[in-house]
């Protein structure tokens, strides 16, 4: 077995443990685990809170068990969770667009001060993400032949929820994404030998994909004045939004 424990600055702690060896004379295991966690780097100054955080752990089991006969069989299973505030994006420069967020309140750091770590948004964007997965496979010895199954299914579920603005006007909310994926395969293999140079195989592969996901982008409150000054900025004055 192995363990590493390792920390860093914005209280970064990473953790990784793995152990593997016989729990009887034909079984084996092995187990590992590890988790990622550490403050955000970037200061939100429109919600007051730290972004671009780290929160993530995982799970790894494998058993595998060889009788002595003429077949084996390798299971093996994992899960990994994330739950996060992100993403940061910083303004590198201002335009007319930077001019009619403010004037409607809105905040947005200056291109001079990229490098102050420093963000705006007017609610915390959250990435949760779980991933788990299980496989068994088996391989039988017919003597001149070796036929090989591997049985599997993948699973994941992703809940984003985002500021795409980026800045801490109201033009924005949300960027909403709900998604569930979840994969089924199926592969058989048949290896031989049919003279000295010559290895033959034969297999088939199936899969099986659904996904099913959600998503919603929904103006927010600001948005109107903020285009009505688009508009006249664009066309000096001449139009805006109710013409």
């Amino acid at each position: 077995g192995s363990d590493e424990l390792s920390y860093g600055n914005y209280n970064a702690v990473v953790g990784k443990v793995y152990v593997t060896g016989p729990i009887s004379k034909d079984t084996a295991v092995s187990l590992a685990g590890g988790f990622n966690d550490r403050d955000g780097f970037f200061k939100d100054a429109g919600t007051g809170h730290r972004t671009n955080e780290r929160n993530r752990w995982f799970v790894r089991g494998q058993l595998f068990y060889d009788p002595g006969t003429d077949i084996t069989l390798r299971l093996i299973g994992d899960y990994s969770h994330i739950d996060e505030n992100c993403c940061a994006v910083v303004n590198l420069q201002s335009s007319a667009a930077t001019g009619a967020l403010l004037a409607i309140g809105g905040m947005v750091n200056a291109p001079a001060d990229r490098f102050d770590d420093v963000v705006y948004n007017n609610f915390d964007s959250l990435n949760k993400i779980k991933n788990y997965g299980g496989s068994g496979q088996v391989d039988w010895d017919l003597g001149g032949a070796k036929l090989t199954s591997i049985t599997a299914y993948r699973g994941t579920h992703s809940i984003t929820d985002q500021d795409p603005d980026f800045t801490s006007a109201d033009l924005v909310y949300p960027y909403y994404q709900n998604t569930n994926v979840g994969s089924f395969t199926q592969e058989l293999r048949l290896t031989t030998r049919v003279a000295d140079r010559v290895d033959v195989l034969v297999g088939a592969f199936y899969i099986n994909e659904s996904i099913h996901q959600i998503g919603a982008l929904t103006y927010g409150t600001q948005f109107r004045p903020y285009a009505n000054l688009l508009i006249q900025g664009a066309t000096g004055g001449a139009l805006n939004v109710p013409t």
